[in-house]
């Protein structure tokens, strides 16, 4: 089984500046209010590139409070792309990050796909997780146009 989200947001701001934010995860929590921390796994890079490992702190809220999670990039284009993915024996989960030039500045696009026999189990969660995946590109939309103002 398999449920996927997709969002899409437009970013005034250059290309360039949205990925080097998007693509640091070490700074993901001075804009993100869901992320404590993106910590690379010790003796991987700190660079989003193919096998990196990092340990992610999300906040998924109530009642469930903040989770720590192993997320491994598998794939990656500077200024274009990056994926990623996580999960454990249930449910394994992709997220893909696109990004593009848009006519007044980025025009990005999150999708994340959850796939896995207890998939269902993410069912009762769809509006959670989803207003989850619109807060961060919300939250990376404002801090991505005060940093270029």
């Amino acid at each position: 089984m398999k449920i996927t989200f997709r969002n899409d947001v437009n970013i005034e701001a250059p290309i360039d500046k949205v990925w080097r934010i998007v693509s640091d995860f070490a700074n993901y929590h001075k804009w993100c209010s869901l992320i404590s921390e993106i910590l690379p796994v010790k003796g991987t890079s700190d660079k989003i590139k193919p096998g990196a490992k990092f340990v992610r702190k999300f906040n998924y809220g109530f009642p469930f409070g903040i989770s720590e999670e192993i997320i491994t990039v598998i794939q990656e284009a500077p200024r274009h792309y990056f994926a990623y993915k996580h999960g454990n024996i249930f449910i394994k989960v992709l997220h893909l990050v696109y990004l593009k030039e848009g006519p007044r500045g980025t025009y990005m696009v999150l999708i994340t796909v959850y796939r896995g026999y207890f998939t269902f189990l993410v069912l009762p969660l769809w509006f959670r997780l989803r207003h989850l995946q619109r807060k961060f590109l919300r939250e990376l939309k404002q801090y991505c146009e005060l940093k270029v103002a």
